[in-house]
């Protein structure tokens, strides 16, 4: 009791709302503001998701919508084709494929603003707690089946206790009822319609799969004690109790032996904590002190102080296997829940121990803790594990991926091959011997990356590329001036990218840069045309810009925005009415290139391209997880007349025209 008292604070701090399938991390993240959309959202979640039934969608600042669904075991990626400035807001629904459990959530981020950084957890709904309630009711029939069982072949030895005789059937029905609960509320809590689609997909999954067969071994129990034959209701409980093991954390731990495990663990729970449940149900001649009362007990000792043996070592195998280490138990819900369970089970355990010395009998208050701790360990399996495979998961390391990117003085380009993002880095960049670092990104990830084929051709002579990573590859050169370097990408959305190569070593950009950024940033009005695409769809977006914060977004055959201040007006289509909602204000001239460092900086290229002499500034922005390329065509003024930006997913041509052009961008309708 001491240990309940001690551990209070414990279980009175405040546990987030969370569940299996946890969002432990995004790219973008929440509340990030970026210099322009990204190709993809990807969300990466704590366990395996449910591939038919797991699903995430962004919502751009337009209103227009974007799907996607899982493109990994734990990993939800959306696609998106748009840049449209504003905020952009995600929305999840995660199925766990351990268990099934369904858990929302949603959060925002902004291209070129910048919003809160919140990250909403859906409110438990009524299946949630319903389902909640079926596993509390699941694991005590369970465990009472498991002592029932226990002390109806204890009290068979002779001599024999006749009064001592279990209610088994309500037991078996309150495990069969609780686990059917949970199933039904397990349907209804996957938050997409019930349907017939729906509920056959949730239960062809491997959890809906383990947990019908847990359901038939718990009817098949209870059918078996009816027809009298406790040898077979024995075996099915050992099945029940094995599915509820699977169903669990156990099935996503490293160890193989996670399993086997906890069924232990939930069989010696059954054979202590389920006999006291038990025990305290039952009214020896006498009282507990008389002689048939002690009888029992005495026989129950032996098996109690082995159970708990069991239970403890077990569980302390369990919690080494979920748990990163002693932090995670005052850091993570799960592991308060485990503190708490815990200090339930050491006062479970003290007063067996006044029992047993004879000192104080109070069954009942042991079958209520009991029940407790059937609670937390029901509430234990609806909670997160700390993302200890994660953590372990092998992934590109910083000093690999940044093998691949360029560095400060290294000449780089960017480009696609069909829909791979391509970025050739030359380094040193100088006449002679030079090592050709190329990143390949498709939109489908790193780990896509991997194993695909590149070439690289130069001066009519092709070699392979060597593999540095799963987005680098490698191959030495010997280069002597300007001309035509080509990047083949296999696969079957691969294709070639040409690099037209400057006069090496190329000139330094920084100078032109900083010309060109305080040149735009001083503009009152302008107005530019996109081109963007992904190597699969193209859109084509017209913007008008005016000075401090006046926005107008055309998409072609799409949806139309005019960001005023804070208010954003869009409609879908010219022929649409016009919705107003509050919005970050954006503030311009603002572009995708601003949010720098610029990293290696060349100019490549010079000449007239219609607006004057112009040069061309090449430069690299973001890091391995949002590698971005630019060029900039800019003239003699510092006005960039033209714009190319190549990200995962994004690959955009921009025109700009009409600086300072005399225009005003109304509210609609006036």
């Amino acid at each position: 009791m001491a240990g309940v008292l001690a551990l209070a604070p414990a279980a009175a701090h405040p546990l987030p709302v969370e569940a299996h399938a946890r969002l432990v991390a995004s790219r973008p993240a929440p509340g990030e503001m970026l210099g322009l959309a990204p190709g993809a959202v990807v969300l990466e979640f704590s366990e395996p998701v449910s591939a038919a039934l797991s699903r995430a969608s962004v919502e751009a600042p337009g209103g227009r919508r974007f799907g996607g669904s899982p493109a990994g075991d734990r990993e939800i990626r959306v696609e998106l084709t748009t840049n449209a400035p504003g905020v952009y807001g995600v929305d999840w629904v995660a199925i766990s494929a351990v268990d099934g459990h369904a858990l929302r959530g949603g959060f925002r981020f902004g291209v070129k603003v910048r919003p809160d950084a919140t990250v909403q957890s859906g409110s438990p709904s009524p299946p949630d707690l319903a389902a909640a309630a079926g596993h509390v009711l699941e694991y005590t029939g369970l465990l009472f089946g498991v002592g029932g069982l226990l002390l109806r072949a204890l009290a068979r030895r002779r001599p024999r206790l006749p009064w001592a005789s279990p209610p088994l059937a309500a037991g078996l029905a309150t495990a069969l009822v609780g686990g059917l609960t949970g199933l039904v509320a397990g349907v209804l809590s996957l938050d997409s319609g019930v349907s017939w689609p729906t509920a056959l997909a949730y239960l062809g999954s491997s959890a809906g799969r383990t947990r019908l067969v847990g359901l038939a071994a718990e009817a098949a129990a209870l059918a078996f004690w009816a027809a009298r034959l406790p040898v077979a209701v024995g075996v099915a409980l050992l099945a029940a109790i094995a599915s509820l093991a699977a169903a669990g954390h156990a099935a996503s731990a490293a160890p193989p032996l996670a399993v086997p495990a906890d069924t232990v663990h939930l069989l010696a729970a059954g054979a202590w904590a389920g006999c006291i449940l038990v025990l305290a149900l039952l009214r020896p001649p006498g009282g507990w002190l008389g002689p048939e009362g002690r009888r029992l007990l005495s026989r129950f000792w032996p098996v109690a102080l082995g159970s708990f043996g069991a239970v403890a070592a077990t569980g302390m195998v369990r919690a080494g296997q979920e748990l990163r280490g002693l932090a995670d138990l005052w850091s993570t819900s799960y592991g308060r829940l485990l503190l708490l369970k815990s200090a339930v089970v050491l006062a479970m355990a003290g007063l067996s121990a006044l029992a047993w010395r004879r000192r104080l009998l109070a069954p009942r208050l042991e079958a209520a803790l009991a029940v407790a701790v059937l609670g937390a360990t029901a509430l234990l399996a609806a909670q997160p594990l700390p993302p200890v495979s994660l953590s372990q998961a092998p992934a590109l390391g910083a000093e690999e991926a940044s093998q691949g990117l360029p560095r400060e003085g290294d000449l780089t380009l960017g480009d696609h091959a069909g829909s791979y993002l391509v970025g050739l880095t030359l380094r040193p960049g100088r006449p002679g011997p030079n090592t050709a670092w190329i990143f390949v990104l498709p939109v489908e990830g790193e780990l896509a990356a991997a194993g695909v084929p590149v070439r690289v051709v130069a001066a009519g002579a092709g070699r392979v590329a060597d593999a540095c990573g799963l987005t680098c590859r490698r191959v030495d050169l010997d280069l002597q001036g300007a001309g035509d370097l080509r990047v083949e990408v296999g696969g079957s959305e691969g294709g070639s990218a040409t690099f037209s190569l400057p006069r090496l070593p190329a000139a330094a950009g920084q100078s032109l840069l900083a010309l060109e950024q305080a040149r735009m940033h001083r503009l009152r009005t302008y107005r530019m045309d996109e081109t963007l695409g992904s190597g699969r769809v193209t859109v084509h977006t017209s913007y008008e810009s005016e000075a401090p914060d006046r926005l107008h977004v055309s998409v072609e055959g799409g949806e139309e925005i005019v960001a005023v201040g804070p208010v954003r007006y869009a409609r879908e289509g010219q022929a649409a009415p016009w919705t107003r909602a509050p919005s970050v204000a954006l503030r311009t001239p603002f572009f995708d290139w601003d949010f720098g460092p610029a990293r290696a900086p060349r100019v490549v290229a010079a000449g007239d391209g219609g607006g004057g002499a112009e040069q061309v500034v090449s430069f690299f922005e973001g890091g391995s997880t949002t590698p971005t390329w630019y060029r900039l065509w800019v003239d003699g003024d510092g006005l960039t007349r033209q714009a190319e930006m190549m990200a995962q997913g994004h690959f955009m041509v921009q025109h700009y025209a009409d600086f300072d052009a005399s225009f005003t961008i109304e509210t609609p309708g006036t």
